[in-house]
């Protein structure tokens, strides 16, 4: 099914800026650079696959994000 929207100029100059080439469609860059939002429980999980970060490591990141 396909639906068609209004986009300002803008809009469509940003979203053509992103296609990878002209074999992609618009529909396929939103889907590309839109992706589904997970559930709370989904992302939990993900977060519980991530390797913890060794003392030194998680300094450097607390440094960073307080710069």
């Amino acid at each position: 099914m396909t639906k068609t929207i209004s986009i300002s100029d803008e809009a469509y100059e940003r979203l053509s800026e992103r296609k990878r080439d002209n074999s992609e469609s618009f529909s396929q860059v939103i889907v590309r650079l839109m992706p589904k939002l997970k559930t709370f429980e989904e992302l939990r999980k993900e977060w519980e696959k991530l390797e913890k970060l060794s003392p030194e490591d998680e300094k450097k990141l607390r440094e960073v994000v307080n710069e």
